[in-house]
């Protein structure tokens, strides 16, 4: 069956394995991490230290760098779902203009791993930044768009504000809200990428 007997944008295509990806990469370094390793106690970029984790850290920033890659062509083929509104329009290019950064700042935090802890702990901060302006601008496109399912609007908006509470936690002993975020950042992702695949076929009937 090819990609395109499948009728799937391309945009969803990539969001669809950047989710894949990163859950396969982030189990199979986990496996491989020596010692007990707890979302309680370890970070996620504990996973791509080299230090601690020396194979699978391998792992773990390989698939980091190519979930980056695919980040960048999730949001470069959004053009297709550019509204006739300039507004509603100016909000899609905002987001893959974040997206695309976003994208590049994923693949700097594998670069950079938690071994080149300052050069890390940057580009981090960009990327959790950046996920959360996507949230917002993404959010308020679902909510315009005439073909959108309103309700994963409003939960993107949600997991934005979740997000920009965690700035404010500055405990370092809640380890678990990091992956908290990770997982609500990626539940948000498949639901925008489902939302788009509904846009896709409402256009295509028109």
């Amino acid at each position: 069956m090819s990609i395109r007997s499948i009728n799937w944008p391309i945009s969803c295509i990539a969001g669809a394995l950047i989710l894949i990806i990163s859950w396969i990469y982030i189990l199979i370094s986990i496996t491989l991490f020596p010692g007990a390793f707890s979302p309680l106690n370890n970070y996620v970029s504990d996973l791509g230290n080299y230090s601690l984790n020396p194979v699978g850290a391998i792992i773990y920033n390989i698939g980091t760098i190519i979930s980056g890659c695919l980040m960048v062509i999730y949001f470069y083929y959004l053009y297709i779902f550019y509204p006739e509104k300039k507004r509603d329009k100016n909000l899609l290019t905002l987001t893959r203009i974040l997206g695309f950064l976003s994208g590049f700042a994923i693949i700097m935090v594998a670069i950079y791993s938690e071994d080149y802890w300052m050069e890390h702990v940057f580009w981090s901060a960009v990327v959790f930044l950046l996920v959360f302006l996507i949230n917002i601008s993404g959010g308020l496109f679902f909510l315009v768009h005439p073909d959108s399912i309103k309700k994963i609007g409003f939960f993107n908006l949600t997991v934005a504000a979740f997000h920009i509470s965690y700035i404010f936690i500055l405990d370092p002993t809640y380890i678990i809200l990091e992956w908290i975020n990770l997982v609500l950042g990626h539940c948000s992702m498949a639901l925008a990428v489902y939302n788009y695949k509904q846009m896709y076929d409402q256009k295509s009937k028109y």
